[in-house]
């Protein structure tokens, strides 16, 4: 479950100080992230929400199910409902994936991106 591993950092940091901020995952393929969101967001630490969109030919470096994934309309929808959370997205892309990339970001000057890896 998606939300264990939030739950994990934040009780690790009640108990002993750290982590200072979380960045949990969060599906972005689905129809509506917001559902996993509002069950994120109940923890104090979660700044931001992360997925792995890079693609390669080569199969073990690739995460996304396409190199265009990062344009997937159901991708850009909930990147876009970011902002009603104040949240960022860590965007892990590969360099062939740059355009792509920039496009999703200029659709969403109010959230912050945060480059993964220096793409």
């Amino acid at each position: 479950d998606f939300e264990t591993e939030v739950a994990f950092l934040q009780k690790t940091s009640d108990e002993t100080g750290w982590p200072h901020a979380i960045v949990g995952y969060a599906d972005m393929t689905v129809d509506d992230v917001r559902h996993q969101i509002d069950r994120l967001i109940k923890y104090p630490l979660l700044r931001g929400v992360r997925m792995q969109l890079h693609w390669h030919e080569t199969p073990a470096f690739r995460f996304a199910a396409s190199a265009d994934q990062v344009i997937d309309p159901k991708v850009r929808a909930n990147v876009a409902r970011l902002k009603d959370y104040d949240l960022s997205f860590d965007l892990q892309l590969f360099p062939a994936q740059m355009e792509d990339g920039l496009t999703l970001v200029g659709e969403n000057p109010e959230t912050n991106f945060i480059l993964t890896h220096a793409g």
